[in-house]
């Protein structure tokens, strides 16, 4: 079962899936709602939209999970005020304050994102302070950070959600090498997932589960939208997200 605690200095929630390592994971995510707000998936119902971002952040739990790394997941309606930075920066501090040594952050919208990977990420920052997935538009898909590496006040200060973020990293770290991963494409709109769904293999679940849910028109769902694997509470507002109903 996943066991929730609070950051007490920023009432950041975590909900942590599985234990035991000096590396973890974190997925750093809107609720389905949140991000369908936020990007335009489909030209079809709120719910359909609200659907397929539920779908893509369950497969990065999956994947996630099956990389063996302690996984925590931090929810929009569980993260702290402020830019997403700040909010990040929140998220990241409650999982070092765990006891980790290191932090692997990753988000819903790149689905090619594997769990070889992200055990490559692990890997390298064994030997390495900062390891870096570059998305195709200028963003990252993941941010491996080791504590000693981390700096607040640097990493609030990157241009977060830009295309200047990887270049700003040499900024953040100037005297660190970088270990860059290859790179991904992330999913920020319909374009977007419609080549993703070129590139997918046909065999893929997620890009049968996706296909589907792009040729529906109105509110009723499949039952192939996917939800996560475990509910998720957190004090002090004891609310639960993401939503268990799509």
């Amino acid at each position: 079962m996943g066991t929730t605690f609070a950051h007490n200095s920023s009432n950041i929630a975590l909900t942590q899936y599985s234990s035991a390592q000096q590396t973890a994971l974190l997925l750093f995510s809107r609720t389905p709602a949140d991000e369908a707000k936020a990007k335009s998936f489909a030209a079809a119902s709120g719910a359909v939209n609200t659907a397929i971002a539920g779908l893509m952040i369950n497969h990065s739990i999956q994947t996630a999970s099956a990389s063996g790394l302690p996984l925590y997941t931090c929810y929009s309606n569980q993260q702290s005020t402020g830019n997403f930075g700040t909010r990040l920066a929140d998220a990241m501090e409650a999982v070092f304050e765990q006891g980790f040594e290191r932090v692997i952050v990753i988000g819903n919208d790149s689905p090619e994102l594997t769990t070889t990977l992200l055990q490559q990420a692990c890997t390298c920052l064994l030997t390495h302070p900062v390891v870096l997935g570059p998305a195709l538009d200028g963003g990252v898909y993941l941010i491996g950070l080791s504590k000693t590496a981390y700096n607040r006040a640097l990493f609030v200060q990157l241009p977060w959600e830009t295309p200047q973020v990887q270049a700003a990293w040499l900024t953040y770290a100037p005297n660190i090498e970088v270990v860059w991963l290859r790179p991904l494409s992330d999913i920020d709109g319909h374009s977007d997932l419609s080549f993703l769904l070129r590139r997918l293999p046909q065999s893929s679940r997620l890009r049968w589960a996706l296909a589907v849910l792009l040729q529906k028109k109105h509110a009723a769902l499949p039952h192939t939208a996917a939800r996560p694997p475990l509910p998720i509470s957190f004090s002090p507002l004891h609310q639960r997200g993401p939503p268990v109903g799509l």
